[in-house]
């Protein structure tokens, strides 16, 4: 009798073991299905930007790029990127990658920042690609480094970091004018700086001002 009930307990804890175990693997399969999923969507440029695995990545001018110019990838469909090429001037611009980072920890959000220069500035943007979709989420341009002779000068600078420590990667700006003219009553002078800090949740991008942050970090030129 006692040797029943034992073989009776010992099967109800083998049946509890195997629905856990069950629902582990289904969990493990399911993530995996997710992560595959993901990894499809990848735009067909990804593997030209260089990986970045830094908790906190600065943007700022003169920083180091690949060679290979995107622009021969986005004469298709114009959905599959972000941010308009077209050149003032009329010469060909060249967009050179500089990084990709991923904002997430399942690597659904993909931060690429890409490199544009012209006479007279350097531009870099932040593309936010979520791989789920295979899409561009947003666009985010930098000035990093502008100069009107005699007029005025423009600097940028980036930050990519978890700055609400909710385990996704933010994005900090700042961006720094210097106004060489005499002001006057219908033209004042601008110079000064200004920053925004936008944070990335689920589904959207919060747009939020927090100059403090500023004070911990270093501008470079």
């Amino acid at each position: 009798m006692w040797s029943l009930l034992n073989f009776s307990i010992f099967l109800q804890n083998m049946d509890k073991y195997m629905r856990n175990a069950t629902q582990t693997i289904i969990c493990f399969f399911s993530l995996f299905l997710a992560i595959s999923s993901f990894s499809q969507k990848l735009p067909e440029w990804d593997p030209v930007f260089p990986a970045s695995n830094l908790d906190t990545f600065q943007i700022y001018p003169g920083m180091k790029t690949g060679a290979i110019n995107l622009l021969p990838f986005f004469s298709g469909d114009p959905s599959s990127f972000c941010g308009e090429f077209e050149s003032p001037q009329g010469n060909q611009v060249r967009i050179l990658p500089v990084a990709k980072l991923d904002m997430d920890t399942i690597h659904k959000m993909r931060a690429y920042v890409v490199q544009r220069k012209e006479s007279g500035y350097e531009l870099y943007m932040i593309w936010l690609f979520d791989l789920s979709k295979g899409k561009c989420k947003e666009s985010i341009e930098i000035t990093a480094k502008k100069v009107i002779p005699s007029t005025a000068e423009f600097h940028g600078n980036a930050w990519i970091c978890d700055f609400d420590n909710d385990g996704l990667k933010d994005i900090f700006l700042v961006n720094e004018t210097i106004d060489y003219e005499y002001p006057t009553e219908s033209a004042p002078n601008i110079s000064g700086t200004e920053s925004y800090l936008i944070l990335l949740k689920k589904d959207s991008l919060v747009w939020t001002t927090q100059p403090s942050i500023y004070e911990h970090l270093t501008l470079k030129k």
